[in-house]
């Protein structure tokens, strides 16, 4: 269980991202066959601290006018933060 959340949802070619807790516990109980209350794997994975839905990641600039682009939404919050 534990195991399948610490993957990639692309791993068990799941088209999201990360993993929603709702997607995450449909995973188990197909691939486990394992029946389990959305509040029971939300209790396990908080005991290790296991979030897959916090996913956090830095922006990976490809396009080679993301300056050009972003500079003035990056002004305005320059400005009020």
């Amino acid at each position: 269980m534990k195991a399948i959340a610490c993957q990639m949802p692309a791993v068990w070619e799941i088209p999201l991202s990360h993993f929603s807790l709702a997607e995450l516990l449909r995973e188990i109980r197909s691939e486990i066959s394992l029946s389990m209350s959305r509040s029971t794997l939300w209790r396990l994975l908080e005991r290790d601290a296991i979030r897959p839905w916090f996913h956090r990641s830095w922006i990976s600039v490809k396009d080679p006018r993301f300056l050009e682009k972003a500079g003035p939404v990056l002004d305005l919050y320059k400005r009020y933060y």
